[in-house]
């Protein structure tokens, strides 16, 4: 009996001790052996980047661009060394610079978006060129709109931040890359759509 006793105490200790380490998923898809006892700290991953605010599940912006049949969510880009970070961009959104005219208040407020991916495919903004002056564009902010008409087609080089500047009247700048150089792998150049606010 007392045997019996003894070899479940040990069952009864080893299952104690072994029951503190279990293997765990991670986010990442792999493994982990963490104690129980602690909440393991979520690592970042493709899929929790994503919902950083560069790419924010929630979308409170949209802009609408009916001549070249463009609408697309615009998510906030932020300065990553010197300059913005495009990598959620993706094909189908716009990006806001971040440290331009929010949006929803006066000024000069910039949005960027691909012309074309690194598949070949066309970007969101591949019939940016298209526009003419007097064509329309609208932010969607929640149930409200603010309207533009393009004032200004342009073509700067890519270190030209003049078109980023403030500015005293409430414009809407689109910039897209233009010019691909394939020797060099490089876009010589920015195509950019200047819209002064009307409404």
């Amino acid at each position: 009996m007392m045997f019996l006793t003894l070899l479940l105490g040990v069952i009864a200790g080893t299952l104690f001790v072994v029951k503190d380490w279990i293997p765990v998923q991670s986010d990442a898809g792999d493994i982990e052996v963490v104690p129980s006892t602690e909440t393991p700290e979520p690592r970042p991953t493709a899929t929790s980047v994503a919902l950083a605010p560069t790419a924010q599940s929630i979308v409170k912006y949209t802009l609408f661009v009916p001549a070249i049949g463009v609408y697309a969510p615009i998510v906030e880009l932020f300065p990553e060394g010197t300059s913005w970070s495009v990598a959620y961009l993706g094909g189908a959104n716009v990006g806001h610079l971040s440290g331009t005219s929010a949006l929803d208040t006066s000024g000069n407020s910039v949005v960027v978006g691909h012309v074309e991916m690194p598949d070949g495919s066309g970007g969101v903004f591949k019939a940016l060129h298209d526009l003419k002056i007097g064509d329309s564009l609208v932010v969607k902010i929640d149930n409200r709109e603010r309207w533009y008409v393009v004032q200004e087609l342009r073509t700067v080089a890519p270190d030209d931040l003049s078109v980023l500047y403030p500015t005293p009247n409430d414009i809407l700048t689109l910039i897209t890359c233009d010019e691909y150089d394939f020797i060099s792998g490089v876009y010589r150049s920015r195509f950019v759509v200047v819209a002064g606010r009307v409404m």
